[in-house]
């Protein structure tokens, strides 16, 4: 199912195939602008694919376009500290850990647990 969400192990792969590229990517103001527009895009990606498994349930509490823009900014935070770290883990590692932190909790989000009622503001 998170394959269906996020192709967290396909962008690994791709990244680990392109590391030279990736890296360059890394600094300066022109990377900075390059991983918003892939924060956009995987967002968007992300969004359209939580609507499209989770049709025929009712709709969380937490908006889609909130779940996906976390899912998205999670995985490319994972994704840039793996790439400054010179991919200390094969991209199948990084994938499972993806898998664990991020889409356990949006999974239970969208089942309907409510975080809130652990949590006192």
């Amino acid at each position: 199912m998170g394959q269906g969400i996020v192709p967290s192990l396909e962008l690994f792969e791709h990244v680990q195939q392109h590391y030279r590229y990736f890296q360059a990517m890394l600094p300066g103001h022109t990377g900075e602008v390059l991983w918003e527009a892939a924060q956009t895009a995987l967002s968007k990606n992300i969004e359209q694919a939580l609507t499209t498994i989770y049709a025929e349930k009712p709709s969380p509490a937490i908006p889609w376009t909130f779940i996906a823009q976390y899912l998205a900014g999670a995985f490319l935070t994972l994704l840039r500290w793996w790439l400054k770290a010179e991919m200390p883990y094969p991209p199948e590692r990084m994938e499972m850990i993806f898998q664990q932190l991020a889409l356990t909790g949006m999974r239970s989000t969208v089942e309907g647990e409510r975080v809130s009622q652990y949590i006192s503001l």
